[in-house]
């Protein structure tokens, strides 16, 4: 298994896991909480991206998890 992501989108900041697998044995890697910056007015997306820099993050899959009061549905009709 491939090194796996999960980020959970929380109201000050986002709390970043990285996790990797082998042989049907899941392993921690790291688990950093990054606050958001806001005397800088810093936004979840950038806070998102200094984890990623400091974590070495690359491109790849990742597992967003948000609260209900994060997320927006609506029909739309086509």
């Amino acid at each position: 298994m491939a090194r796996q992501t999960v980020i959970d989108w929380q109201k000050d900041g986002v709390l970043v896991a990285v996790a990797s697998g082998r042989a049907g044995r899941i392993s921690l890697d790291s688990v950093s909480h990054h606050e958001l910056d806001m005397e800088l007015g810093e936004s979840h997306s950038d806070a998102l991206s200094r984890a990623a820099g400091e974590l070495k993050l690359g491109k790849g899959n990742a597992t967003l998890v948000a609260a209900r009061d994060f997320v927006e549905v609506r029909t739309i009709s086509v």
